[in-house]
């Protein structure tokens, strides 16, 4: 077995798995063998590395130089090496051949390929090369983002963090095992390599996303802590370092107009227009629209009563209480269903948002909501997320009800808005009437 992989086997999935240019490259043991035509490739880690290898090494467009010296080089079918490079040229290939395949070549094998003098010249560094001395398994980085995913997990299943949580921490440190290497010691975590790897991220083959970058230093900088803590390895002195910074990535504010807004409405089908008209009545994601529960609608007076799905654990964020418009209020009686947990499913009876880990840690996620938004076609449609921000932005602009935009939202209030944590009421019935109306409802 080779000791140190081009791809990273993930056993879940039956795949491999390698970074490039800030983004990952997958393939799993079904595609390569669908890719190379060969039926023989074993659905096993050992007996499919080469193959994945090999892959990789057509997809990361080599020069055709080293794909010709791949081609002419190597290990013969009798285990012997052979070569027709020389020179730094054969330094560089062996060591490469060799800890691929985690093999001990005899000395006399590599004087005879690059010769008596430069071996002699290199012999300290090539002994680090040829015979590394590895860690032991529990002390590598692989190991132990594998230790600290596994309690991040437990925190998900125990109901203390949310999917997105988990998500976000398991790409976060995986990216960052990837980059320092999954047979790198532990103890190699030092300020250097540290200081290296936010180098990394403000350079070129980051991810584009100043937020993503953010994201992976930031769950990086939790899993050093947590060696720390635990007295497994110290952190880098310079691990909160305040020059660590990633400035950037404010973007214009899109807008969306109520013209385009009324148009997009008009043309949406089924339940797709009753979940637009939530999000602007109500200030709904695809989330609260999904978890909305029977008992949450007053079906007599025609209102929701509701703490937003994404903070409703938390004692300060209001239950708001929205008066409905009698478009939103219609469609919602006719597509009312059986579900005694939710108002609105799917056409086959699930949920409209799935979204959960498996036993493995994989995620699956699935946005019904968003998938019949997007084959929806109308001239200057804008994100989802829009008819949410319309109202709120429409709200706050009003001189008149401009107090009740953080109230609608379902957030918490700041300090300027805090004296209006009970806002419901007519006030805010007044409010949300008004809104409408700027919608022609």
């Amino acid at each position: 077995m080779p000791a140190n992989y081009e791809m990273t086997w993930e056993p879940g999935p039956r795949r491999w798995r390698r970074m490039q240019g800030g983004r990952y490259l997958t393939v799993s043991v079904r595609q390569l063998r669908k890719y190379f035509n060969e039926s023989s490739i074993q659905d096993t880690k050992e007996g499919s590395y080469q193959w994945a290898n090999r892959w990789w090494r057509e997809r990361s467009n080599e020069p055709a130089e080293v794909a010709a010296h791949e081609r002419r080089s190597g290990f013969g079918d009798d285990g012997a090496f052979y070569m027709d490079l020389t020179g730094d040229e054969a330094l560089a290939f062996m060591i490469r051949e060799i800890q691929d395949r985690d093999l001990e070549l005899p000395e006399e094998v590599i004087e005879a390929v690059i010769g008596k003098p430069r071996l002699k010249e290199l012999r300290r560094g090539l002994d680090t090369l040829l015979h590394p001395v590895k860690p032991p398994v529990d002390r590598t980085v692989g190991h132990l983002v594998g230790r600290y995913l596994e309690m991040v997990l437990s925190r998900h299943r125990a109901g203390e963090i949310g999917v997105s949580e988990y998500s976000n921490n398991k790409a976060s440190l995986l990216y960052f095992r990837d980059y320092v290497g999954i047979d790198l010691a532990i103890d190699s975590l030092n300020a250097d390599r540290w200081d290296a790897y936010y180098l990394h991220l403000i350079g070129e083959n980051a991810p584009r996303s100043i937020r993503s970058r953010r994201k992976h230093f930031n769950y990086a900088r939790n899993f050093l802590r947590w060696l720390d803590d635990l007295g497994i390895n110290t952190a880098p002195p310079n691990l909160s370092r305040k020059q660590y910074r990633f400035k950037g990535g404010s973007q214009a504010v899109p807008t969306i107009t109520t013209e385009v807004i009324k148009q997009t409405i008009q043309s949406a089908k089924g339940q797709l227009q009753l979940h637009l008209l939530l999000m602007l009545n109500c200030g709904f994601t695809q989330q609260d629209i999904a978890d909305l529960h029977p008992s949450e609608v007053d079906w007599e007076q025609g209102r929701i009563r509701r703490k937003r799905s994404k903070t409703s654990d938390r004692d300060k964020v209001p239950v708001v209480d929205y008066i409905l418009w009698r478009e939103t209020f219609d469609l919602l009686i006719r597509y009312r269903s059986s579900d005694p947990d939710h108002v609105l499913v799917t056409e086959s009876g699930k949920a409209w948002l799935r979204d959960h880990i498996h036993d493995d840690g994989a995620r699956s996620r699935t946005d019904a909501i968003q998938s019949n938004y997007r084959r929806l076609e109308v001239e200057g449609k804008q994100p989802l997320k829009m008819f949410r921000k319309a109202s709120s932005t429409l709200l706050d602009g009003c001189p008149d009800h401009g107090r009740y935009a953080v109230h609608f939202l379902g957030h918490a209030p700041d300090i300027a808005h805090r004296h209006y944590i009970s806002s419901n009421g007519a006030s805010f019935d007044a409010a949300i009437k008004w809104l409408g109306k700027q919608f022609g409802y």
